[in-house]
């Protein structure tokens, strides 16, 4: 959506039909012209910051509406999805919804993305990106920074790191692959108190980190294995079995701080 709102939405859509019809006002009452795919290819991209924001709101948009800068880590990031060769603008859809932000910095942190870097390194420094017209009249920034390390990690490097106000990590399977790096993240992210939301690909792993991050003591604000009403609308083979297909972010969970 290219248009910049100048209110804050009082309430978070419920789905990717409500998103659409709110945020794509002209295009949306002509979907029945449109190619069927349209709308839901978009949904691989947008799903990210969408999902960023639906966050916000989980977790009380009254936390992030009066800022006026903002970073948010994307933790994990995988060389195939969120670091994959796509249009960066998605991420100023944020910008777009939160009417009294002025900067913006998405700090990419994953080992994964050392070999993405040129030349190979384990850090590329903020990084200015071009607004829209409208965000660029009115002074706002959008900025990129990359970690190629775990986050536990990045969290160590006194010179580099400062508090996010919101970590996302995007079909993270906590429980399923590195493991032991992962709780060694989390515990850190429940002792500074963050606001956090996770994806998953599917059930099995829904349940899987959500009785994980319930054994290290996380404050879960959502539901065991929620689906996730703003997941990739498109489904994706599983190149291990041909013939079984799955959605990107399909499940999520929320969480902030311990138990007390």
């Amino acid at each position: 959506p290219r248009d910049a709102r100048s209110d804050l939405m009082a309430t978070f859509p419920r789905n990717w039909e409500e998103y659409y019809a709110l945020r794509c006002h002209q295009s949306w009452p002509l979907k029945r012209l449109l190619p069927a795919p349209y709308f839901p290819v978009g949904t691989r991209e947008l799903s990210q910051p969408v999902n960023c924001l639906q966050a916000m709101y989980i977790h009380g948009i009254e936390n992030f509406s009066t800022l006026s800068s903002l970073t948010i880590h994307i933790v994990g990031a995988d060389r195939a999805y969120e670091w994959a060769p796509s249009p960066t603008y998605v991420w100023e859809e944020i910008l777009h919804c939160l009417p009294n932000l002025q900067k913006m910095e998405i700090i990419f942190v994953s080992p994964s993305l050392y070999k993405c870097l040129i030349p190979n390194a384990d850090y590329r420094p903020p990084m200015d990106l071009e607004c829209c017209p409208d965000c660029t009249a009115r002074g706002r920034k959008r900025v990129m920074t990359v970690s190629a390390k775990t986050w536990h990690d990045f969290r160590a490097d006194e010179d580099r790191y400062t508090k996010p106000d919101l970590v996302v990590a995007f079909n993270a399977g906590i429980s399923m692959e590195e493991t032991d790096g992962w709780v060694e993240s989390v515990k850190l992210m429940l002792e500074d108190d963050i606001p956090c939301l996770f994806t998953m690909y599917e059930e099995g792993e829904a349940k899987g980190d959500y009785d994980l991050l319930q054994s290290l003591g996380a404050k879960i604000i959502t539901e065991r294995n929620a689906l996730n009403p703003f997941a990739v609308d498109v489904p994706t083979i599983d190149a291990n079995q041909p013939d079984t297909f799955f959605h990107i972010n399909e499940r999520y969970v929320c969480f902030k701080g311990s138990e007390k």
